[in-house]
């Protein structure tokens, strides 16, 4: 309540989570591409020290208020306790561009009230076939495989010498050192140079200085793409937040180190504070203009995030297609 005693927006949040039966959903993804299939989980939560029969579970897939798909099965109502109802299972609808659906869930009684709904957001997105018309250069010294999976997943054109190749991809940052002044040329006369996973320390890149340093607090399970950068001028606030991992199944933190340069413009922010105090903020990914091409730093983790994150595709096609 503010100070003349009116709600805010916390006491109907609280208001709701005190009710004595809820229905909730649940998935690890909210994105998906057409023609995936979608499994998000049901739950009912149950406070009373009754178990009442004869409740059903409803839900249906909605389009601005159209239904695209419906069901219902029966509902296991626990006595003063959570249980999960199953899985609601749809495929994702073939889009062209990004679509927003929700889908919603409800609990009736064996009367047929409503107790309780809910509703999951969830976004569709098209498959990104596009080929694209850059090249990367792959190092062998690549100890992450990362350029293994960006090619395998990406479509890109794979060339052995990074003099035909429009971007560059390196993953040691050692080996960057080695050819420092022969790869910012190469940026220089137009090409992409991408540094992956640059390690702690103080650097000197394409003649600016930069600091990398360790996330203060943990793992970062999100950033920002709110940067004005043109490579994420069509992503929303939230793509950048709890990614799935394909290979874990699960969510996993994607960022574990920030970059720090005045001359760096950044692609993606993030924070820099720790316990004690606020330092403003600093990228995870940040681009520097040399010549005629650039310099991109990439400290997010992509292994095994394209392909269920649409935004990491849009966000690397980006990158690798030289825009």
């Amino acid at each position: 309540m503010d100070v003349d005693r009116n709600p805010k927006k916390a006491f109907f949040t609280y208001r709701e989570a005190l009710k004595p039966t809820i229905v909730s959903l649940r998935s690890d993804r909210r994105h998906f591409y057409a023609g995936e299939k979608m499994d998000v989980e049901a739950w009912i939560c149950h406070d009373p020290n009754t178990t009442p029969e004869g409740y059903s579970l409803r839900y249906q897939l909605e389009y601005k208020g159209r239904i695209i798909r419906s069901g219902r099965s029966e509902a296991g109502v626990p006595a003063n306790s959570s249980q999960f109802q199953g899985y609601i299972n749809a495929i994702a609808p073939k889009v062209s561009k990004r679509t927003s659906y929700q889908l919603r869930a409800a609990l009736f009684n064996a009367q047929g009230q409503s107790i309780d709904q809910t509703v999951f957001e969830i976004d569709v997105f098209p498959h990104n076939n596009q080929q694209s018309q850059s090249t990367l250069a792959f190092l062998n010294s690549d100890k992450s495989s990362v350029s293994t999976y960006l090619a395998k997943n990406m479509k890109m054109e794979v060339v052995d010498d990074w003099k035909q190749a429009d971007v560059v991809w390196i993953s040691d940052f050692q080996l960057y050192q080695q050819h420092q002044e022969e790869l910012e040329e190469l940026a220089k006369s137009g090409k992409r140079i991408v540094l992956y996973h640059v390690p702690v320390g103080d650097h000197q890149v394409g003649g600016t200085q930069i600091k990398v340093q360790n996330t203060s607090m943990g793992s970062y399970y999100f950033a920002s793409p709110q940067t004005g950068h043109r490579f994420t001028s069509a992503l929303k606030a939230f793509d950048f937040k709890m990614w799935y991992d394909e290979k874990a199944g699960y969510i996993k933190p994607f960022l574990d180190k920030i970059v720090l340069g005045d001359e760096w413009q950044p692609i993606l922010s993030t924070g820099n504070t720790n316990w004690v105090e606020d330092h403003g903020k600093a990228a995870a990914i940040a681009e520097l203009k040399l010549g005629l091409g650039n310099i991109i730093i990439c400290e997010l983790d992509l292994e095994h995030k394209i392909l269920a994150n649409p935004s990491a595709q849009l966000l690397i096609n980006s990158i690798l297609l030289q825009e």
